[in-house]
C-alpha cells in the first residue's frame, strides 16, 4: 500500500510539472441544458472546499454568502470570474488540488493568480 501510494505521488508530480507553463482557454460547459460562461478564481482550495461544504450541508443562506462571495476578516474567498474566451497559463497545479492552479492572461482578471476547475479548460480557442 505504501509502495503505491509513492507510485501516485510521482505520477502525480511529474503531470503537474508537465502541465506548468502550459495555456488553456476558457470554455463553455454545459449541466443539465445551463450553458456556463463564467467560472470562480478561487483565491486558494481551502475557499473552494468551504463553500462546497457550505452548499452540500445545507448551510444558510448568510452561511454560503460568506463563504462562497463575501468571506470575512478581509479575506475573499474569490479573486473574481474567469469568462469564456480568457486565456490562462498552467502553474504548479498541486497547490490548488482538487482544482488547478492558473495565472490570467487576458481578460478582466489579467495577472492574477488562482485556483479553477479543470471543466473550464480547453487546449482550443472558442
Amino acid at each position: 500500500m505504501k509502495g503505491s501510494m509513492t507510485l501516485i505521488f510521482v505520477v502525480g508530480f511529474f503531470i503537474a510539472a508537465a502541465m506548468a507553463g502550459d495555456r488553456r482557454f476558457i470554455v463553455a460547459t454545459k449541466s443539465s441544458d445551463i450553458t456556463i460562461n463564467e467560472y470562480p478564481l478561487w483565491t486558494d482550495a481551502s475557499w473552494y472546499r468551504r463553500c462546497m461544504r457550505a452548499v452540500t450541508d445545507g448551510a444558510s443562506g448568510e452561511d454560503r454568502q460568506r463563504f462562497c462571495t463575501d468571506g470575512f476578516n478581509d479575506m475573499k474567498p474569490k479573486v473574481g470570474v474567469v469568462m469564456r474566451g480568457d486565456e490562462v497559463e498552467f502553474l504548479d497545479s498541486r497547490a490548488c488540488s482538487p482544482l488547478v492552479e492558473v495565472r490570467v492572461l487576458t481578460g478582466k482578471l489579467k495577472d492574477r493568480t488562482g485556483c479553477l476547475s479543470a471543466t473550464a479548460l480547453s487546449g482550443f480557442k472558442p
